[in-house]
């Protein structure tokens, strides 16, 4: 009789463990020994407008078992340890979520909580990570300094980073356009913008303030390419420019409003503020009515 041999079973990639919401309340970080990664972020602009996640950001955060080191906080003893010194902490079972919570809240003038989610347990970040629930856990601090958080998830490829990112408000501020290269599409009209990674400089017969833009597909009536440019950040979006680079043209660059999904440009803006847009005029027609977003 002939033997069947067995193929090798595949090596499975090591999947983070999922939260220990018990282990944690008791100071037990073990369960969340692993890489984390900034995935998100959201800040109160005091404009009048929503708070909402933008996805991106810089923070670390660090554990061992014994402590927690997130942002400008450290969890450590049953106690989160900031600026002005250490607090006792108290915690709070919110469906699968559990929250750290200062015992001393009502006394002290900057607050913090930090909330644990287990992998599955929330449709919170969605708009950032792209899956219904979250597939990875999550740990987010949160201060009432400018109604501040930062989102940590754990175990994020390189790939699903670039795939949360969207639009990478930071770099576009400093003249790094790349993450606009895309087709863009306005549902109301039909109409699209695709967006090359070919950059283009103005002549300096044009004295432009931007005088770097990156190409459309599109070009002018006088054969000149379609470009589009960057400008500073203001309340998490940038007012940057589209038009053409053509000298022979008095006023050839109009608004455009690049805003970031999480970022809701005006109390009236009322676009889709859980995807990244693209407004011409900066929505002074309106801003669900001019607004694109990407499809691919």
């Amino acid at each position: 009789m002939t033997r069947q041999s067995k193929s090798a079973a595949k090596p499975q990639a090591k999947q983070p463990a999922k939260l220990d919401l018990a282990q944690i309340q008791k100071g037990n970080y073990q369960s969340l020994k692993g890489q984390w990664t900034q995935i998100a972020n959201a800040t109160n602009f005091h404009n009048g407008t929503q708070t909402g996640y933008q996805a991106g950001g810089h923070a670390k955060m660090a554990v061992t078992k014994a402590t927690l080191t997130a942002a400008e906080v450290k969890l450590a003893g049953g106690k989160l340890v900031d600026a002005n010194g250490e607090h006792p902490l108290s915690f709070k079972s919110t469906g699968q979520a559990l929250t750290a919570l200062l015992q001393d809240s009502a006394n002290v003038a900057i607050n913090w909580a930090v909330t644990f989610y287990p992998k599955g347990s929330t449709s919170e970040f969605k708009s950032i990570t792209g899956d219904a629930t979250n597939q990875q856990n999550i740990v987010v601090v949160w201060t009432s300094n400018n109604d501040t958080s930062w989102v940590f998830a754990e175990g994020v490829s390189a790939a699903q980073l670039k795939a949360m990112q969207g639009l990478n408000i930071d770099a576009l501020a400093q003249n790094d356009l790349s993450s606009l290269a895309g087709t863009w599409k306005n549902p109301t009209d039909g109409r699209t913008m695709t967006v090359t990674t070919k950059t283009t400089t103005a002549p300096a017969s044009m004295n432009l303030s931007v005088a770097t833009g990156v190409e459309l597909t599109t070009k002018d009536s006088d054969g000149y390419a379609e470009v589009i440019t960057s400008g500073p950040v203001t309340t998490g979006y940038i007012m940057g420019s589209i038009g053409s680079f053509n000298p022979n043209v008095m006023s050839s660059m109009a608004p455009l409003a690049i805003v970031p999904k999480g970022v809701q440009m005006a109390v009236a803006d009322d676009s889709d503020a859980t995807r990244d847009r693209l407004i011409p005029g900066g929505g002074q027609s309106g801003y669900q009515t001019d607004a694109y977003y990407k499809v691919d």
